[in-house]
């Protein structure tokens, strides 16, 4: 009998994706497009010690709540995670998830985890969607396997108008062509090609877009505008090709009431909006009365920043990297909001945000593990963990994104 075909009891499930449970050795295996509770067959692929990788290749005892995934793309595409798993579980799976990356990580024994916030939708909610193009010119996504390109005839987690997009393109195969974005929002739709110098390129469409080339001499607009606007809570936001603005319009509105409400803005008050992006948490804090200090390092959302904050005088921002702005500062924060990459803070931002000894820290992020290694620095340092509340910005994936209150003692 082959070895690396083994049976396997799943016991839980694991932030990346996969379910687990170990092997006839008692390593623990991963095992993608599994359920805790089920008895798999899988053919182990990449063996540790103490660990290894597998393949899922039958499912003796399904788990009760296994149900048929509704993309045929589902286990080829790398984008999806969960689409066997019903979004009620899906939600649960992300709360236990995430109290124990800051269990094992962040050695925080009873994490302050309340309650996650569901997206309003579990399908259609992302905004923007990035592509490559195989050789025949159609728009894929990479695979499961990432050596492999998967062309899309459907994606039922994109936003219908991008959805109804991608199925009536027609494209002849684009030279230096890296990426294809599509992006939607209140304004309309927009294509962007990111590549090496475009040669003139001629375009027909049925239905208004937004065509923007970025290259390696800047940006031309080919067709419409460099910019879409999203209107969130009444106020409205311009954002360009370039620039970055949540996946999931209709759960940003939660996401930006819940961090005013754990900063407790108050007029005067001096606030740092780190990572500040496009001015999405900075613009409801200025409508507050706050005096706000933002930082962004982007050129792209450093200019949308500057139009979209334009009407408001008691907002200064420091077009730089959060590690060369933090020690320029000329005034003493009250409060300080984090929005960093997924790779974290750096060890130069930690200290200098420690440095500052605000009151309160409000820490949006989207990866558990750096949340948690960074939240236990704060916590060494004299801060209290006061709470955490996970939001599914990404629906029928494993991406957690969280907003997370530390408190002076």
């Amino acid at each position: 009998m082959d070895p690396l075909i083994q049976t396997i009891e799943l016991s839980g499930m694991a932030y990346g994706g996969a379910a687990m449970g170990r092997d006839s050795e008692g390593r623990m295996v991963f095992v993608p497009f599994g359920i805790e509770n089920e008895t798999v067959h899988v053919r182990l692929t990449d063996i540790h010690k103490r660990w290894a990788h597998a393949q899922l290749l039958s499912i003796e005892h399904p788990a009760p709540e296994r149900r048929r995934p509704l993309c045929p793309h589902f286990q080829h595409c790398g984008g999806c995670h969960y689409q066997h798993i019903p979004y009620n579980m899906q939600l649960r799976i992300k709360e236990d998830i995430l109290a124990e990356q800051l269990r094992r990580i962040g050695k925080f024994e009873n994490p302050p985890v309340q309650p996650i916030l569901p997206s309003p939708d579990e399908w259609g909610t992302r905004n923007k969607a990035s592509f490559a193009t195989n050789s025949a010119s159609k728009l894929a996504y990479f695979g499961f396997n990432p050596e492999e390109l998967v062309p899309i005839e459907q994606c039922p987690i994109l936003h219908p108008e991008l959805q109804s997009l991608t199925q009536t393109l027609e494209m002849d195969f684009l030279e230096g062509v890296h990426k294809v974005v599509l992006r939607t929002s209140d304004s309309g739709e927009m294509m962007i090609f990111e590549g090496d110098i475009h040669k003139d390129m001629a375009f027909t469409f049925e239905r208004p877009l937004s065509v923007v080339w970025i290259g390696e001499k800047g940006v031309s607009i080919l067709s419409g505008s460099d910019q879409l606007l999203y209107s969130i809570e009444g106020l409205d936001f311009v954002v360009s090709a370039g620039s970055f603005f949540q996946v999931n319009t209709k759960l940003v509105p939660a996401m930006v009431n819940k961090a005013v409400e754990l900063l407790e803005p108050k007029r005067g008050q001096i606030i740092v909006d780190a990572y500040a992006g496009i001015g999405l948490f900075s613009k409801f804090l200025a409508e507050k009365g706050v005096d706000v200090i933002a930082i962004e390092e982007s050129p792209w959302s450093s200019r949308d920043f500057e139009l979209n904050l334009d009407p408001y005088d008691t907002v200064s921002l420091y077009e730089a990297d959060v590690e060369t702005s933090l020690p320029a500062l000329q005034a003493k924060p009250d409060s300080i909001l984090i929005d960093p990459p997924r790779a974290g803070l750096s060890k130069a931002a930690r200290e200098e945000i420690l440095r500052l000894n605000p009151e309160r820290i409000v820490y949006v992020s989207c990866d558990p593990a750096t949340l948690a290694r960074d939240g236990r620095q704060f916590a060494s340092s004299g801060y209290v963990f006061e709470s955490i509340t996970p939001l599914d910005l990404f629906p029928q994936t494993f991406h957690i994104e969280s907003i997370s209150l530390w408190l002076r003692e």
